[in-house]
């Protein structure tokens, strides 16, 4: 079996294989392991690039999207916005064409800089900071506290979700909501519980890949 890593869109996708539009393929054997396989794909033009474009990176998914949802989109993940009980997970699924684990995990674990990233690239720093005051500091800070670059969390995130099955319930949808379910659980006071940053760090990897 082969599956292809690069880009986001399937051209086929079953129980047993992946194919996608992509120049890299990767075997897919019995003792396949998709975590071995990360490091082979940050060392392309996205990793490259200097630490100014790197603060306002976001994925090519992102300028797939039309730009009234990238407006719409930009104010549902804000920090304040993910923090919420009452979030809706579905419409994040529509919003990002079909991404929602990697916009999702983008969000949180990319926090605050995601945030900060999607603002400017709509142009709207102060209409975010009038929607959500703490918007460009509230967040995890995992990429500073771990030296992970936002094109590494990226690419990270899109294998995952191209790891799951399109079935009618653990699906990427199903893992995007446990990641921000975790998240709002987290902010409610559960963060108070954790012994350290790198817990919650391990604790919202694991919901991302809970199902693959």
């Amino acid at each position: 079996d082969v599956f292809s890593v690069g880009k986001p869109t399937p051209i086929l996708k079953g129980n047993n294989c992946c194919i996608y539009n992509s120049i890299t393929t990767v075997s897919k054997g019995k003792n396949y392991n998709p975590y071995n396989l990360i490091s082979k794909f940050t060392q392309n033009g996205e990793a490259n690039l200097s630490k100014a474009e790197m603060d306002k990176y976001l994925p090519e998914e992102w300028y797939g999207i039309d730009s009234v949802s990238r407006h719409h989109l930009s104010k549902q993940l804000s920090f304040s916005s993910i923090s919420s009980w009452e979030f809706n997970i579905f419409e994040i699924s529509e919003l990002s064409n079909g991404a929602p684990l990697l916009f999702i995990g983008l969000a949180v674990l990319g926090s605050p800089y995601a945030q900060k990233a999607m603002c400017d690239s709509c142009g709207e720093s102060e209409s975010c900071a009038m929607f959500d005051p703490t918007w460009d500091n509230a967040g995890y800070d995992f990429l500073s506290k771990y030296s992970i670059s936002m094109a590494k969390l990226c690419h990270f995130l899109r294998l995952v979700e191209n790891e799951y099955n399109e079935v009618p319930y653990h699906n990427s949808v199903h893992a995007a909501d446990v990641v921000q379910t975790l998240h709002s659980l987290l902010q409610m006071g559960g963060i108070e519980f954790a012994r350290s940053p790198l817990e919650v760090f391990s604790l919202l990897i694991a919901a991302c890949v809970h199902d693959i």
